[in-house]
């Protein structure tokens, strides 16, 4: 009973890591964040944190 949830579960894990879209969404979320950032700093000729 217990072996059956745990091999359901790691079938779950399996199927969603090996999800494409995942990965792409992932990667549109960074490059969508990093533009939005870059055009902020732009517009407000500011910075909270200078470059390292």
């Amino acid at each position: 009973m217990i072996i059956d949830i745990i091999q359901t579960i790691g079938i779950f894990l399996a199927y969603f890591f090996a999800n494409p879209l995942l990965y792409i969404g992932l990667l549109m979320i960074l490059f969508i964040s990093f533009f939005r950032v870059k055009a902020e700093r732009q517009s407000f000729h500011t910075r909270v944190y200078g470059k390292r």
